[in-house]
């Protein structure tokens, strides 16, 4: 059985307009790297529980695991919001240690200039990814309505993106910017082929 190709077309409507209300409700929530803050570094050499971790901790603090060659590195970060000093305390009682020095431990300041100048940049490379996907779109069908259809999916993408980020509070970065571009530019390649394969068909029927 043949589904309507009318509501095949309504699903990713559906589903960029409730992503766009999430957006509007939720907002989108700022990652140090954005906002400002604090940084902080710990190396150890034995494991470490995160969530235990964090019961030590203001609310609101990013905390992330790795393990490298030296330990596991704990990397903890937090808005200009939260009191370092407090964090600091927390980390010594966690770590059982009268001064952090005795760990391998750095921190480091994310000042709000410095991150809002990563916000302002990152916004622009979208702005200009979009102006020139608009442009190369344009001169590959030489046709405004393919064109305009291609340019609409990736704002639904990116619009359904951002709408995942705001449900799950995945907060904006650096790295979820740089995330953001490559998804338009495999968004317009994808988008590009599959159109230019539905304007060369000539044979078959619209639900075909």
């Amino acid at each position: 059985m043949k589904l309507d190709y009318r509501v095949l077309a309504l699903i990713p409507v559906i589903l960029t307009v409730i992503s766009g209300i999430i957006v509007y409700v939720n907002g989108l929530k700022e990652s140090v790297d954005v906002s400002g803050g604090v940084e902080i570094t710990i190396t150890v050499n034995k494991d470490v529980d995160v969530e235990k971790l964090k019961e030590y901790l203001p609310p609101g603090v990013e905390i992330r695991k790795s393990l490298t060659p030296s330990g596991v590195l704990i990397i903890i970060r937090a808005g200009n919001e939260i009191d370092s000093e407090e964090i600091i305390e927390g980390l010594k009682k966690f770590f059982q240690v009268s001064d952090l020095e005795e760990l391998k431990y750095s921190q480091k300041e994310i000042s709000p200039t410095l991150s809002k100048r990563f916000w302002s940049d990152g916004l622009k490379a979208i702005a200009f990814a979009f102006l020139f996907m608009a442009v190369v779109v344009y001169l590959v069908f030489r046709s405004p309505i393919p064109a305009l259809a291609v340019i609409l999916a990736a704002v639904s993408d990116i619009v359904i993106a951002l709408g995942c980020m705001s449900l799950f509070d995945i907060p904006v970065s650096t790295a979820t910017i740089a995330a953001l571009l490559m998804l338009i530019g495999y968004s317009v390649d994808t988008d590009i082929l599959l159109t230019t394969r539905v304007l060369k068909r000539k044979i078959g029927d619209l639900e075909e």
